[in-house]
């Protein structure tokens, strides 16, 4: 028994002819009426009544026709899934994004690709750069929305620049630069800095430090924190300052960023994956971005 001989049978069921069903796969009467046979030998059933002017299903032939069509449609549709899956068309995209980046690119493409790819299933983690790199690494995340640094470290990942975000001074509303539209780095250098501890990203304090090349830049650093939150929120509390580009979760009254005059003052925002990843949604991903 094979799917070929299920679905000769269901065609001589359905248009009650072995001359109709034969047309309908492009084979003789004779090749469709032998298959029907072998099939019938094989499970060692009468599945029709035939005469010379009608062909009817017994009743075991009818039983048999109700599980038969059910088994054939669940392999098309078996076979549909895993070309779509085979092609990107459906499949699960794991997709990761640093604290406060999940707004920069990543809802705007996430709402395209759902549009055109329905049968596509996403997942998104939030997590510190370098754990998120390493799940890309190792092929436990398809992608991730993050910042260009240190990815060189990792020998299979690619990456491709969305946009540049720039750098700025944040200070409280009542800080004495607040009115200013730009500072410099010598204006900066006397400044008590609340960064981001270097282990807990998105970035840290050697990665600013990098970006600019100031000397003694961050000789005041008075706060280093564990978040994003607890940087701003020391800011609101006067208790420093800290440079960051503009995150629209953080941008409230209270708050005032100031442009920074330097050529470096930006952060690139990227998406990155894994150049070996056999994930075939992930190309599909990749077309939106």
């Amino acid at each position: 028994m094979n799917t070929r001989q299920l679905e000769y049978f269901l065609a001589v069921a359905d248009l009650k002819s072995f001359t109709k069903a034969a047309q309908k796969f492009y084979i003789s009467q004779t090749a469709i009426s032998q298959q029907i046979k072998i099939l019938e030998e094989d499970i060692g059933v009468q599945l029709f009544f035939r005469t010379k002017k009608s062909v009817k299903l017994t009743y075991p032939g009818e039983v048999f026709y109700n599980d038969v069509n059910l088994i054939v449609n669940n392999i098309n549709e078996a076979v549909i899934k895993i070309k779509r899956a085979d092609s990107g068309y459906s499949g699960l995209l794991k997709i990761g994004f640093i604290p406060n980046h999940g707004g920069t690119d990543l809802v705007s493409i996430v709402q395209t690709l759902k549009k055109s790819y329905p049968l596509i299933d996403l997942s998104i983690t939030e997590g510190s750069m370098e754990h998120l790199y390493k799940l890309v690494e190792d092929q436990s995340l398809d992608i991730v929305f993050s910042i260009a640094a240190d990815l060189g470290k990792y020998p299979h990942m690619h990456w491709k620049s969305l946009k540049k975000m720039p750098l700025y001074f944040v200070v409280h509303k009542n800080h004495p630069l607040a009115n200013q539209e730009r500072v410099s780095g010598a204006e900066l250098k006397t400044e008590k800095f609340i960064l981001l501890n270097s282990s807990d990203g998105p970035y840290g304090m050697e990665k600013l430090l990098r970006i600019f090349s100031y000397n003694d830049l961050f000789s005041q650093i008075s706060k280093q924190a564990h978040s994003l939150e607890e940087v701003f929120l020391m800011v609101r509390s006067q208790m420093g300052v800290t440079i960051s580009p503009k995150y629209s979760d953080n941008y409230d009254g209270d708050l005032v960023y100031i442009k920074i005059d330097h050529k470096d003052a930006f952060l690139e925002s990227v998406v990155a994956w894994n150049a070996t990843s056999v994930n075939p949604a992930l190309p599909v991903f990749l077309k939106y971005i």
